[in-house]
């Protein structure tokens, strides 16, 4: 699955948990996640500019894979809690 759907699952996921704390907490995330998704897209213009992947790019790559993956853990235990 892409980013994108994988990002669009998890906004749909959140919406769909009934703690308000837990999906207040879980959108905080998914903006993190988005804003780190942003900062990737920006630099793979850069590195398709270059024909090549950039050490940056990979950084902001494993970041974000870090962080999405968080983000699906937690949105797992808010929906475990419901």
């Amino acid at each position: 699955m892409d980013y994108d759907k994988r990002i669009d699952n998890a906004y749909a996921q959140i919406s769909a948990v009934k703690s308000k704390l837990a999906r207040r907490d879980l959108l905080i995330m998914l903006r993190a996640t988005e804003a780190a998704y942003t900062k990737l897209d920006k630099e793979r213009v850069e590195c398709r500019r270059l024909k090549k992947e950039t050490v940056k790019y990979q950084d902001l790559l494993r970041n974000f894979e870090e962080l999405l993956a968080h983000l699906e853990k937690h949105i797992t235990f808010a929906s475990l809690l419901n």
